[in-house]
């Protein structure tokens, strides 16, 4: 202001605008101009984003960031837009807007460092469990069903299938049942079955023996020469197996006997798939009473003996006993007895007492 001026080309020396220009005038004692100049440099930033890994769980990765370098008290608007769900790599990016009190043209980016987001394959247990049941035997092929828990968020199971399979009755412990097939697959729909942790339980398929009924019935009847015998009936042989049952007992005579029966694996059906239980009956054959009036009677007949003149000759009658046309034997079916021991003389009514025995029964 007493030797010289100074003129400037600018009047913001706050923020960066390009070169300014200083012109400074002699006066008084002096004359002439001179130039100088001199700028605001930008100011260096930098930007980091965080690096961050985690095993898959079906929630976003995500992570921090920050910007460095800024004038104190100055601002932007930053923020990490990095995002890995799946399993996989990606970088952790930004986005950074000027819309703070910071102005980009005074900040020149020096350094950046984007970090990388990792997903990994799940840890979490997964549990495959194959059940079988207990089945009594029907001649059908019986099978497992494999369940998958625990799967990851997102994680289909494609497929899971045990080849296990039992028909025939199953020892004690049964048979195994694994999953021999699984498929497991990411969200990106790739087979990760191998890459996961995975608990099996295994189950078993039994068979039972089904169980066989086998009735042989009571019967009964008075004797009348011919076999008494009764059908029986088996139940619980599978639809379409066969075996050989048929009914023995049989009796004739008085008496009683077990109406028995005999039953061979010689079909389709194997014994070992089967348990049997039966119920055998009684055949029973009283004896037919040769007395007229009893209920027993079926029609035996006596001959009627005649009176004899004396003659000097013995005449000891002798029956014939019939049942139907079969003459009956003395000894075996009947017995005689008299009240008199002299049939040669007269000495009145002779009494003859034939008395069933055997298979007959009663006196006459």
């Amino acid at each position: 202001g007493t030797d010289y001026t100074v003129s400037y080309n600018k009047t913001d020396y706050t923020n960066v605008t390009g070169a300014i220009e200083v012109t400074i005038t002699g006066i008084g004692n002096y004359s002439g101009s001179v130039v100088k100049s001199y700028q605001i440099l930008p100011r260096k930033y930098s930007i980091k984003t965080e690096s961050a890994s985690k095993a898959y769980d079906g929630e976003a990765l995500t992570a921090g960031g920050k910007v460095s370098g800024l004038v104190e008290g100055e601002t932007v608007d930053f923020k990490t837009t990095g995002s890995q769900t799946v399993v996989g790599n990606s970088e952790n990016s930004y986005e950074l807007k000027w819309t703070g009190s910071a102005k980009k043209s005074n900040y020149e980016l020096e350094k950046k460092e984007v970090g990388t987001l990792s997903v990994t394959e799940s840890t979490k247990e997964v549990v495959v469990t194959t059940t079988g049941e207990t089945h009594v035997y029907d001649g059908k092929a019986h099978g497992a069903t494999v369940t998958v828990t625990g799967l990851p968020k997102g994680y289909q199971v494609t497929k899971a299938v045990s080849n296990a399979t039992a028909t025939d009755v199953t020892p004690e412990a049964g048979v195994e049942a694994t999953a021999d097939k699984l498929v497991i697959v990411n969200t990106k729909g790739k087979d990760v079955t191998k890459d996961l942790k995975i608990t099996y339980n295994n189950g078993t398929i039994k068979i039972t023996k089904a169980p066989v009924t086998i009735n042989t019935p009571d019967a009964s009847k008075v004797y009348d020469g011919t076999p008494l015998t009764a059908a029986g009936t088996i139940d619980g042989i599978v639809k379409g197996e066969t075996v050989s049952f048929k009914t023995t007992g049989t009796i004739t005579n008085k008496g009683t006997k077990k109406n028995s029966y005999e039953l061979k694996w010689d079909g389709t059906a194997k014994e070992s798939n089967y348990e049997v239980k039966d119920s055998v009956g009684t055949l029973k054959i009283t004896e037919q009473s040769i007395v007229p009036e009893n209920p027993n009677y079926r029609g035996v007949t006596v001959n009627k003996p005649s009176d004899k003149t004396y003659d000097g000759k013995e005449h000891k009658w002798t029956p014939t006993v019939k049942d139907g046309d079969k003459v009956l034997v003395e000894g075996t079916d009947y017995t005689v007895s008299y009240n008199k021991t002299d049939y040669t003389n007269v000495t009145g009514a002779i009494e003859v007492t034939i008395t069933g025995i055997g298979n007959y029964s009663g006196s006459v």
